[in-house]
């Protein structure tokens, strides 16, 4: 049994009584605006809030055309840019600032929303709420503000009262040669100390580091400590090379770890030499008798015909076996 076909006519919107901004609304919408503060001076910051509701649609509302506003446009400055908007509690809201240019302002107009009311089958615009404003006159400063005096002629008499008024004295005697020279800065003694401070603490720093880096006790130090990281990076670095080459890899990292962590040569350790230095800084034997079992079987697999390839659990359990190692050492 089949469902009957459902026949869908869908009308165009009317051209008739189309009002003026309208993009394609359709549905039922509510428009509401607030602004922050009220009361300021011309020119002041004013926070201008703007909320669209009314509909579970509002992904097409757009931001209001606030240039279209005439009232808008002739008492305030509307920046170009615009925020993106949000969407709070079922309303989409829009936040922009705007500044009255004049004290004649009175209020924020009505900002208009217009859409298509599909239930009445006609065009209806929503309109926010004025905003009543208090905006008083901004003081032009003068220079006569500035100086505390009227802008009148200047005393000449100044220079007889205070002889030595530089700011009394006209034409290019009173003017000194500034010109910057590199040369006569690099032997000027104020200029060879700004300049000859930092550098000699830049070259007394790299020394030092230098030193430092030098320095046997502080290498052998920081050989120990990157140990098991080094370590770790090897171990992971075996699945990418080639099957034939992973227990020879796995088994040079493993004593590798053994020979910076415990100062000793890696070249030229065994499995018993590992067993050795481990058992001799941690007192654990088992511990140090898996270490070696694990070199004892990549060296042995080297030399068998069967398939003995690395894999991750292989690999995971001798990095357990280096954490295992690095906590006895840290008791």
């Amino acid at each position: 049994m089949s469902a009957s076909v459902l026949k869908l006519s869908v009308l165009p919107l009317p051209e008739q009584g189309k009002p003026v901004g309208f993009y394609g609304l359709v549905g039922r919408y509510t428009i509401e605006a607030f602004a922050a503060p009220t009361k300021v001076s011309v020119g002041d910051p004013i926070t201008l809030t703007i909320k669209v509701g009314g509909s579970r649609y509002l992904k097409p509302v757009q931001w209001p055309e606030l240039e279209q506003v005439a009232e808008l446009t002739e008492n305030f400055k509307l920046p170009s840019q615009k925020a993106s908007p949000t969407v709070q509690d079922g309303f989409k809201v829009f936040t922009q600032t705007v500044r009255a240019n004049n004290d004649k302002v009175e209020r924020i107009p009505p900002i208009p929303l217009p859409y298509f009311d599909a239930d009445k089958g006609e065009y209806v615009v929503a309109e926010t709420a004025p905003i009543k404003l208090e905006v008083a006159p901004t003081k032009v400063v003068t220079i006569a503000d500035m100086q505390g005096t009227d802008a009148g002629p200047v005393n000449r008499q100044v220079e007889a009262i205070k002889k030595g008024l530089s700011a009394n004295y006209e034409g290019p005697d009173v003017l000194t040669n500034q010109v910057f020279s590199p040369l006569a800065a690099t032997v000027s003694p104020g200029y060879l100390v700004i300049w000859s401070v930092p550098l000699a603490g830049l070259l007394a720093s790299a020394l030092a580091k230098l030193t430092r880096r030098r320095d046997p006790a502080r290498m052998a130090q920081r050989r120990r400590r990157l140990a098991r990281s080094k370590a770790v990076k090897e171990l992971k670095a075996v699945v990418a090379t080639g099957p034939r080459q992973r227990q020879q890899l796995l088994a040079s990292a493993m004593k590798q770890y053994i020979g910076d962590r415990f100062d000793k040569i890696a070249g030229s350790l065994t499995g018993d030499d590992c067993y050795r230095a481990i058992t001799d800084a941690t007192g654990d034997t088992r511990l140090a008798a898996d270490y070696r079992d694990a070199i004892a079987a990549c060296d042995a697999s080297r030399y068998t015909p069967l398939n003995t390839d690395v894999n991750a659990k292989q690999i995971d359990e001798i990095m357990n076996l280096i954490q295992s190692i690095e906590k006895k050492l840290k008791k």
